[in-house]
């Protein structure tokens, strides 16, 4: 089964490529090759971001599926490691926010279990 749009960005994707060495003469060799190759590369990022769109909607389909279907005395959890990852790369102050509230949250509790 084939998507029409999909089909049609191909379409486009390709004739852009293609469109690049008619200029040859009023780009000069080394800028149509600089498109040529910033072209393939676009073109790549464009269909890896499709392929991730679709994979993010089956994923979001399924979960409904999942959850719609769950029953009463059931859980479903949902681990998203990508975002601890992120967090940890991106943000060390993050992290010890979240530890002083851990903590914070632990003290609480030990001082409540013991009034």
């Amino acid at each position: 089964m084939l998507c029409d749009n999909c089909e049609s960005l191909k379409s486009v994707v390709g004739e852009v490529k293609d469109a690049i060495p008619e200029y040859l003469t009023q780009l000069g060799k080394d800028q149509a090759n600089d498109l040529q190759y910033e072209a393939t590369g676009a073109a790549s990022k464009i269909f890896e971001w499709k392929a991730h769109v679709l994979r993010a909607q089956n994923q979001d389909q399924i979960k409904h599926q999942i959850l719609n279907s769950l029953e009463e005395d059931k859980v479903f959890i949902v681990v998203d490691w990508a975002m601890k990852f992120v967090a940890m790369k991106f943000s060390r102050e993050a992290g010890r926010v979240v530890c002083k509230e851990r903590n914070q949250l632990a003290h609480e509790q030990r001082y409540h279990e013991t009034r």
